[in-house]
């Protein structure tokens, strides 16, 4: 079980596919989810590999782990419960490898700064896996909650693209020969239907209910103002 997040730090070093997904209800509430899958790289695993199939309610580890939290520093335990809303999932096996995670957000306002908690991670990590230190990396997740800002205005929804973060990403995920190998997937989901967008690297969902962005990390680093959206609501 220490290797739980580890596993999320492979994407750093292999191909994979990563998915950030949004929805949002009529009150602009909402889920954030992101996940990483790297089953491709499954059958380069040694035939021994840890089986790992796990869910983590991070408000249920708080209550079950309160005593041992009491004792750390009040910054670490600040850290940790920003999290208390997140549900992480792991599964691993000589097939399948994932990692990700779920929040249910209030507004756009804790949307758009998800990436505070995200920092988190690291901290509920340390605590999970027992170790004072740990390698697991969050610049890149941070980095990757920080790709887009978003705002509401009538029936309209907007996605604006923040370039100095997709550099920073770029950075974290610099491998060469692996940029068009490494691929991403944005969805963004909608209680109503789309009824028009303004940019043709979007394509909007078989249910008229949201949009789907596709692109490897080359294209994507090499044209952050491809994802600039307007989106028209019915």
């Amino acid at each position: 079980m220490k290797k739980l997040f580890a596993i999320s730090t492979l994407f750093l070093l292999f191909s994979c596919e990563i998915t950030q997904e949004v929805h949002f209800n009529n009150d602009k509430s909402g889920k954030y989810s992101m996940s990483v899958d790297m089953s491709e790289i499954a059958s380069m695993q040694q035939k021994n590999t840890e089986v790992i199939d796990t869910t983590i309610v991070v408000a249920d580890f708080i209550e079950k782990n309160k005593d041992t939290i009491a004792k750390l520093s009040n910054k670490e335990q600040e850290a940790i419960k920003l999290l208390e809303g997140f549900s992480f999932k792991v599964k691993n096996d000589s097939i399948t490898t994932k990692f990700g995670f779920d929040y249910n957000f209030k507004d756009l306002q804790e949307l758009n700064s998800m990436y505070k908690k995200i920092k988190s991670i690291e901290d509920f990590d340390k605590l999970y896996s027992k170790k004072k230190q740990t390698n697991y990396n969050n610049d890149a997740l941070e980095n990757l909650s920080k790709l887009f800002t978003y705002k509401f205005k009538g029936n309209n929804f907007y996605i604006n693209a923040m370039p100095e973060y997709f550099k920073k990403l770029s950075n974290n995920l610099s491998i060469p020969n692996l940029s068009q190998m490494m691929k991403f997937k944005f969805i963004y989901t909608f209680d109503r239907e789309v009824k028009k967008i303004d940019n043709k690297n979007v394509k909007i969902l078989y249910n008229q209910k949201g949009i789907e962005i596709d692109v490897n990390l080359e294209d994507m680093m090499n044209n952050p103002e491809m994802f600039n959206t307007k989106i028209k609501l019915k």
